[in-house]
């Protein structure tokens, strides 16, 4: 199929403009800077299992998801202010919850170790959901 059989808009997807790129990696200097002095003080922190991991992925900073439990998700946003519906919820199985460890730039060994500790001490990476 030649180029110009594809729909425009995913070949223009795939091109970027020159000022475009500059632009992007400009930003993405700002936020490795920004991120690098909010972890200036840290060795590792945590996160929740809704943690975002989008600015780890744009800076370079390294991060581990570990399991670390098996919960039954919440129907219908968890009672957040959603409106049930008139029949039944299905039954609901446990489903894996992790945290994400994250941690400063060129530190991934002490992340990995962490996790590796986290491992040989609990035995929630041998457990399965049932299906």
């Amino acid at each position: 199929m030649a180029p110009a059989d594809w729909n425009p808009r995913f070949v223009q997807g795939r091109t970027v403009k020159a000022y475009e790129f500059l632009q992007n990696q400009r930003r993405r200097y700002v936020l490795v800077q920004k991120w690098g002095e909010f972890m200036k003080d840290l060795d590792l922190f945590i996160g929740s299992p809704t943690a975002d991991i989008a600015p780890n992925a744009q800076t370079g900073h390294p991060c581990a998801v570990v399991p670390y439990k098996f919960d039954v998700p919440q129907p219908f946003g968890g009672g957040r202010g959603a409106t049930a519906p008139a029949q039944p919820a299905p039954e609901l199985k446990p489903q894996p919850i992790g945290g994400v460890i994250t941690g400063n730039l060129y530190n991934d060994d002490l992340i990995l170790s962490v996790a590796h500790q986290f491992q040989k001490n609990t035995d929630i990476h041998l457990k399965r959901p049932s299906i």
